[in-house]
């Protein structure tokens, strides 16, 4: 048969590629040497998450091929690719690569990657010759002492200035140029400004502009500990001092460490007074230079002054460390009178113990060494170490094991009247928690930022971090117009809702007011999940999206909107203080991992498959458990993403990953060998806890007591998700 075009057909549905499996697992084992070693329940597990491709003779019915995919969006991954020797180079191998590249564009992912080892001269051949160019040579495992060759091929998905120019647009990119507020900025006040108003000096009326936009949260004022201290200094003692009484109800940015005070002050030096040497400077010079370090090192937008030698260096200082020096004259003229830190986590992975944590001082050494390493600026590093100030403090987790730190973020703080807040990100991709703790970070981030008024979220990734980069696309974030999601900046609308169509008139009015963007006027009818619904941005540019990637670009938000379907499952309490914290007695042992995951796993017996609707509404019940400490009542609701039938063993994997089921329950819960699995995400811990009676009154229950999963019509989802996040 070698060198004849045989004639083949491209499978991929677990029902039709089940009977090949076995011949798969054969033809991996024989090339264990080139595919390395894969656990043979992972393929069934492939198998059932549609991303095993195989190639198959169409007259008997032979394996001839096959390819696993996977990766995080932006960019896919192969894993194996297999051809049957009789039929290399009669092109099954293309055609598995190409049906690879087709639903990879499909699905707008940006480009495809793919690990070969170096030695393995007609698998990198073959890839080369399918446009896969060489990226990156890297080390190995010690075992084989290989060097493996990192190939990517860039698609042909449209960038989103390309489907900025199409009437219609389906998927998750959607193309938005979002019309919003930006965050107050943080300036630093000298004396002076305070003294112009205390003492009514000429300067009064534009100083008082600046106190008064303060008040009325267009910017943010502080003043600095050297500030004070100068200030206690000259005040008389037994005297009331309305500037000194003044200036301790501001808050205050901490004075820097003596080492970096004196650093900083040393690189200053020679930008305010080049022509005099640092050991000439006076005791006030020390001071004005001291008030703009204590401004660069927190983090504050700009420092305000009257001084004319520091005013004379604002060129210098914004194109150097991106920082504003302006006087309160120029300031006032744009301006006329007019939360809770991360809680702790501990899981444990792969043996190895991982915190989550607010950031301390003592951890701020390692967190600038990690950014240091990355080659991160250091005015970016600044801004994103920085703590904030005592009214204003900035959201800074770690997560880190015993020996390192794996991934930091930091961002601004949620208030009321602000909509843009900057994130910051930056995580060691080399460790193997890598992923876990970025998706972690994401995760949180946004769950803080999110409000019924939605709020936007801008991270900029280093240039090198592609894990960030696509961990960030996949929960949502998007860039400008015209501007590429390899590069630059990313931004995510991110709104705390359950929509419906009784509060669609009032979400769809706070979305456009707050962020430009325009649903249709009616609630959409949800006839199928894929149902297109016409969205409006700048410009009176339009777009048709889905219900599902409107979500991803507005997540956490569900839409439960017209038809569309839901169901209510049990969960014991110990599972729900394990899979998402909901408990009223939270644990603080180590945990499973998937709790600190957005996508998490809940895995029933297979009989509850037909109940439970494809990208529907998931609500859960607490059941009383064992111990009858359970409430009995309906207390969160999340999206599905997809279910699916599993075998044991594969439930026994996955359940490792984004589940907290032990492989004692998943066996005791089989059913000729299988589990359903359901994937969800955008969890929401209800507003109010729907007891057992109530829900029978709305028809979400029934005298079974939900000991199983049941499914909801659309208007009694619509009546429990109106009775569960109600204030009242």
């Amino acid at each position: 048969m070698k060198g004849l075009k045989p004639s083949f057909e491209i499978i991929s549905g677990h029902k039709e590629v089940k009977s090949l499996l076995g011949d798969i697992i054969a033809a991996a084992d024989r090339e264990r040497k080139s595919f390395g070693f894969m656990p043979h329940p992972a393929y069934h597990t492939v198998s059932l998450e549609g991303r095993l491709i195989v190639a198959r003779q169409r007259d008997s019915g032979k394996l001839l091929g096959y390819i696993i995919v996977g990766g995080t969006f932006p960019q896919a991954r192969i894993f194996q690719t297999y051809v049957d020797s009789d039929v290399r180079g009669s092109g099954v191998g293309k055609a598995l690569v190409e049906e690879v590249v087709r639903r990879s564009e499909a699905s707008a992912f940006l480009s495809i990657r793919a690990e070969v080892a170096e030695d393995l001269i007609e698998a990198n051949r073959f890839y080369r010759n399918l446009g896969f160019r060489t990226v990156r040579r890297r080390k190995g495992g010690a075992t084989t002492g290989r060097t493996i060759i990192s190939r990517v091929r860039e698609l042909t998905t449209p960038s989103l200035l390309d489907l900025a120019t199409y009437g219609d647009i389906h998927g998750p990119a959607l193309p938005l140029s979002l019309a919003t507020r930006t965050k107050p900025p943080l300036y630093l006040i000298d004396l002076n400004v305070l003294f112009d108003v205390t003492k009514r000096r000429g300067r009064a009326l534009a100083a008082g502009r600046i106190f008064a936009a303060a008040l009325d949260n267009s910017i943010n004022l502080a003043v600095s500990e050297e500030f004070i201290e100068e200030l206690e200094r000259a005040a008389t003692p037994g005297m009331p001092d309305p500037t000194l009484e003044l200036s301790r109800v501001l808050p205050r940015l901490r004075k820097p460490t003596r080492e970096f005070l004196e650093e900083l002050v040393i690189e200053l030096a020679p930008v305010f007074f080049p022509t005099r040497a640092s050991d000439r400077l006076t005791p006030q010079d020390r001071s004005d230079l001291a008030h703009v370090a204590t401004a660069l090192h927190e983090g504050a937008k700009g420092f305000v002054t009257s001084e004319k030698v520091i005013l004379a260096a604002a060129q210098t200082l914004r194109e150097r460390y991106d920082f504003d020096v302006i006087s309160p004259v120029t300031l006032g003229k744009h301006y006329t009178a007019g939360v809770q830190q991360s809680e702790g986590y501990r899981v444990r992975i792969e043996d190895r113990p991982i915190s989550c944590s607010s950031v301390v001082t003592s951890d701020e050494v390692e967190i600038a060494a990690l950014l240091k390493r990355q080659e991160v600026p250091e005015h970016v590093l600044r801004q994103a170490v920085a703590p904030g100030n005592s009214v204003s403090p900035r959201r800074r987790v770690v997560v880190r094991a015993p020996d390192n730190i794996i991934a930091f973020a930091s961002w601004d703080t949620p208030k009321p009247a602000e909509i843009d807040r900057k994130l910051y990100l930056f995580a060691d991709s080399h460790d193997s928690a890598a992923e876990l703790a970025i998706d972690h970070l994401l995760n949180t981030a946004i769950a803080d930022t999110a409000g019924e008024i939605p709020s936007v979220l801008r991270v900029t990734p280093s240039p090198d971090d592609t894990t960030v980069r696509q961990s960030a696309i996949r929960f949502g974030f998007r860039p400008r117009i015209g501007k590429s999601a390899r590069t630059g900046r990313l931004e995510k609308i991110c709104l705390n809702a359950v929509v419906t169509d009784e509060n669609w008139a009032r979400v769809r009015s706070t979305i456009e007011e707050s962020v430009g963007l325009s649903l249709p006027a009616a609630a959409p009818l949800f006839d199928t999940p894929h149902e297109g619904i016409r969205i409006v941005y700048e410009g009176g540019r339009h777009a048709v999206t889905s219900i599902g990637a409107l979500e991803d670009l507005l997540s956490p938000a569900i839409f439960a909107v017209g038809d569309r379907v839901g169901a209510i499952i049990p969960i014991t309490p110990d599972h729900t203080e394990a899979l998402f914290r909901g408990s009223r007695q939270p644990s603080f042992l180590e945990g499973p991992q998937a709790s600190l995951l957005n996508e998490r796993r809940y895995f029933g017996g297979r009989q509850i498959y037909r109940t439970i609707p494809e990208e529907g509404v998931l609500v859960f019940y607490e059941s009383r458990g064992n111990l009858g400490h359970g409430r009995s009542a309906a207390i969160a609701v999340a999206r599905i993403r997809r279910r699916y039938l599993a075998d044991e063993a594969a439930a026994r994997g996955l359940s490792q990953q984004k589940g907290v089921l032990s492989p004692e329950a998943i066996r005791a819960m089989a059913q000729r060998n299988e589990i359903c699995v359901i994937e969800f995400d955008n969890l929401k811990l209800l507003k109010r806890d729907i007891p057992l009676s109530r829900l029978k009154e709305i028809d979400c229950a029934d005298n079974a007591n939900l000991v199983t999963a049941r499914r909801l019509r659309a208007e009694a989802l619509g009546s429990l998700l109106k009775m569960g996040m109600s204030d009242g």
